[in-house]
């Protein structure tokens, strides 16, 4: 981790279907950190289990102290998600932010 990624957050991904009634299991899921070099290299593939989440995973953020001044930069860190099930559209949500000491649950 650099200085500015000293922390972790967390984030669960939550698949649903019929206007959020009932979970898909066994939804494949990845994050990607954002890239600038352009590299797309998941840091995890996890599937949704019998309610329709993954388990908790820790993923780099930034430290909540960059939120204390202005003129810092954004105080989260950005991932990209994507969603695969059979039986269903694929879904991809950009820019997801993950905060220092924070556990994100990120719906589908």
């Amino acid at each position: 981790m650099n200085k500015n990624t000293e922390s972790i957050g967390f984030l669960i991904v939550e698949a649903r279907t019929a206007n959020g009634a009932l979970p898909v299991e066994g939804a494949q899921v990845y994050v990607y950190p954002l890239s600038e070099d352009g590299k797309n290299d998941a840091v995890y593939s996890l599937r949704t289990n019998s309610s329709g989440r993954t388990e908790r995973v820790a993923l780099e953020a930034k430290g909540k102290a960059l939120s204390l001044s202005p003129g810092n930069a954004s105080p989260f860190m950005s991932y990209n998600v994507s969603l695969r099930a059979p039986g269903f559209y694929s879904s991809d949500k950009s820019n997801v932010p993950i905060f220092e000491g924070v556990t994100s649950i990120l719906p589908f």
